[in-house]
């Protein structure tokens, strides 16, 4: 694997002075091999003094970054089940233990890099009450795909699956779907395999979170998007 000081040349001919506090600052050294997690601190850093267009650009550049990519995703499931919390937890790296129903539909946006690509993400959670039900068809227009979420102390959401499946199909036919049980930091109280279930439906994976503590977050995002970007031509 190619090291972050292979290309420190090319970096400072266009970021001068400033590359080594972008270093110092990420705690970045130059045998560092060139990690996605290197590659996003770089880029985080350079984002905060350039800005997130101009950093992506100079990655890009000089050879760091592959490419940048845009994804719009959903998140859907029952109400209650925890999908802002994930959301949240994702975007923003906190976890607010009150309940706060989502009114409609709300979305959370990061910025990523997966396999040397940048993607720059937008999630759409979707509001699971039968009320916001009609305004929800018109929101999963442009998601390349999705996470349908259940909580594993809570049998119903789990029960209720098939019909989130097939809302999503019926949207924007079928896309790369992970499956996301929730809130594992309360245990497993719920009779339905969930594994079983995931290859029962088709979905492209099965994977469990908590929100509290940040188990498998970003992991269920990182094995969305490869899902998505194995199956899609970018152009």
């Amino acid at each position: 694997m190619p090291k972050l000081g292979d290309f420190l040349p090319r970096l400072r001919k266009y970021a001068g002075k400033d590359l080594d506090n972008w270093l110092t600052n990420r705690g970045l050294k130059e045998s560092d091999e060139l990690t996605d997690k290197v590659i996003q601190d770089l880029y985080y850093e350079a984002a905060e003094k350039l800005g997130p267009d101009e950093a992506a650009d100079l990655l890009l550049k000089v050879g760091i970054l592959k490419d940048v990519r845009r994804l719009k995703l959903f998140i859907s499931g029952n109400g209650g089940v925890g999908k802002t919390s994930f959301c949240r937890r994702f975007a923003l790296g906190v976890f607010d233990k009150s309940y706060k129903m989502t009114i409609g539909v709300d979305f959370y946006s990061k910025d990523m890099v997966i396999d040397g690509t940048l993607f720059k993400l937008v999630i759409w959670d979707m509001a699971g009450q039968e009320r916001f039900g009609f305004m929800r068809p018109a929101f999963y227009k442009g998601c390349s795909g999705g996470f349908i979420a259940f909580s594993l102390v809570d049998d119903q959401s789990i029960k209720d699956v098939p019909g989130w499946v097939k809302e999503a199909e019926n949207n924007i036919g079928r896309v790369p779907l992970v499956l996301v049980g929730t809130k594992r930091d309360l245990g497993i109280r719920i009779g339905v395999d969930p594994t079983k279930l995931a290859e029962e439906l088709g979905f492209d994976g099965y994977i469990e979170t908590s929100a509290l503590s940040g188990e498998n977050i970003e992991e269920a995002v990182r094995l969305l998007v490869r899902k998505i970007n194995a199956k899609t031509q970018f152009s």
